[in-house]
């Protein structure tokens, strides 16, 4: 699992301008219902997962974000229970999110050659 080896930089390209105050945020996604998961069941799982910093917008249409290491624990806790970590644009000034999101553990890492 990619996202449980390293801190990984993640750009999210946007068809739509975004405006300064856009952050990256993870759901749970329930892939055979098609919905985002946010039960008081889930509400332990999701609090144990390492958020994304460092969001910024860059020229109105790319939000960069810097995603922490990923406890293997809780990804395979999430994929137990036939869910989904997802990454996705949320604007905290009205509490929308975009509909676009991206499956996380999937993000390719390439380690740095040491020497």
């Amino acid at each position: 699992m990619a996202c449980c080896n390293a801190e990984t930089k993640v750009f999210i390209l946007s068809f739509f301008k975004l405006v300064q105050d856009v952050k990256a945020n993870f759901i749970l996604w329930d892939p055979a219902k098609r919905e985002v998961v946010m039960t008081q069941r889930h509400q332990d799982l999701f609090s144990r997962i390492r958020r994304p910093k460092d969001c910024s917008v860059f020229n109105q249409t790319v939000l960069i974000c810097t995603v922490p290491q990923q406890d293997p624990a809780v990804i395979r806790e999430i994929e137990e229970q036939g869910l989904e970590l997802r990454i996705t644009a949320y604007r905290p000034s009205d509490n929308k999110m975009s509909k676009t999101r991206y499956v996380h553990r999937n993000f390719i890492v390439f380690a740095k050659e040491e020497g």
